[in-house]
């Protein structure tokens, strides 16, 4: 296991450590979407924002592992997965190596608040993870004029996309910045 990467992270064919991953873009009431806030195992000061999500454990579907690491992260659970919406590849720096997901991304939608709760957080997501939040577009883009980063970072467009309902369209983003993002 390299620093940070847990042993689903295997190299690919040009010895890039990659995995498969799923993730949830979950919006409430008022179009607002539950982020969660983590820093860099090699160095606290680098910061990002990321919707929940996680790797595909080898027995999962996508939308299963989607469903456990919303649950695991934000102990929500029960919500109606829409999708996929989304797809990314990206590449990126995480602790000390250069890392590659592969994220399928789904929608959910919550008419009511949720109570967020980190009591499922594994030590590795204790170590990493800081606070979970819900954000809008217009704030995700206003703080990012202030050093904030989001990841994707199209994700205040999705969050605008995805607000009202979704649409049936799968997106697909190709993001190969090689910045820290979650």
């Amino acid at each position: 296991m390299t620093l940070g990467l847990s042993a689903e992270w295997q190299p690919d064919s040009d010895g890039i450590l990659s995995r498969c991953a799923a993730r949830v873009i979950l919006i409430n009431q008022n179009g607002r979407a539950l982020l969660i806030r983590g820093h860099d195992f090699a160095d606290s000061t680098k910061t990002w924002w990321f919707t929940p999500g996680g790797g595909i454990l080898p027995e999962e579907t996508p939308a299963d592992a989607a469903r456990r690491e919303l649950a695991e992260e934000t102990g929500i659970e029960g919500v109606e997965l829409n999708g996929p919406v989304m797809r990314r590849n990206g590449l990126f720096n995480f602790t000390t190596v250069q890392a590659r997901q592969y994220e399928t991304y789904y929608v959910a939608y919550m008419s009511q608040t949720a109570d967020i709760t980190a009591a499922h957080w594994s030590l590795r997501e204790r170590q990493l993870l800081e606070r979970v939040e819900w954000w809008s577009a217009t704030e995700m883009r206003r703080a990012a004029t202030t050093g904030e980063r989001f990841f994707p970072g199209v994700l205040p467009e999705v969050i605008e996309w995805l607000a009202p309902g979704w649409d049936g369209q799968v997106r697909e983003i190709c993001d190969t910045s090689g910045e820290n993002v979650g």
